[in-house]
């Protein structure tokens, strides 16, 4: 008897060392993916200003007044992304209770409409500086492959109804790629 209990306490604790083996490497995972998703984001904003300061350089100044808009409409926009982003990491993403804080959050406050208005704001803002029409389709399309069609409610619900802060994080982080993609866009010929 005392045989069979050393073995099912051995087994128990084998299953809780596991069992944090496998929570360390899933912790570990999410934060390398939160990591490169961070370094893709700072990536996609340094090429979005660089490419703005070499536009502006060429411009006059009507153009110049555009750039300007699109420079502070994107970078507030990412501004407050990026404070979102901040309050999701502050989240325990494996407390259940969270998923209806991020709807509350997005959907209730008002938040996920802001963040649709603004970002549509910057495909606006994109679309007219290019002069080129194959840019302005592009555009078009990133839009519409962003909002898939859907008025700001139906959207922020889609995206933000039923995620936890760690899905919420990654469609930021989604969004803020865009965004800088979506600016750079408009800034070529």
């Amino acid at each position: 008897m005392k045989i069979l209990i050393s073995i099912i306490l051995f087994f128990l604790f084998s299953c809780n060392n596991l069992s944090d083996n496998i929570k360390n490497n899933v912790v570990q995972k999410v934060d390398n993916a939160k990591q490169e998703m961070k370094l893709e984001v700072k990536s996609e904003k340094e090429n979005f200003l660089k490419n703005l300061k070499n536009v502006e350089i060429k411009s006059d100044t009507n153009s110049k007044q555009k750039l300007r808009e699109l420079n502070i409409s994107v970078m507030n926009t990412a501004e407050f992304l990026d404070s979102l982003q901040n309050e999701m990491n502050k989240l325990d993403e494996s407390d259940v209770r969270n998923v209806e804080l991020v709807k509350n959050i997005f959907l209730y406050s008002g938040i996920g409409d802001k963040i649709h208005d603004s970002l549509k704001r910057c495909i606006t803002l994109s679309q007219s500086i290019t002069q080129n029409n194959a840019n302005k389709a592009s555009i078009q399309s990133m839009s519409d492959s962003l909002f898939n069609g859907y008025r700001s409610e139906k959207w922020t619900e889609l995206n933000f109804g039923l995620t936890n802060p760690l899905g919420a994080s990654m469609i930021i982080y989604g969004l803020q790629i865009e965004l800088f993609r979506i600016g750079q866009k408009g800034l070529e010929d």
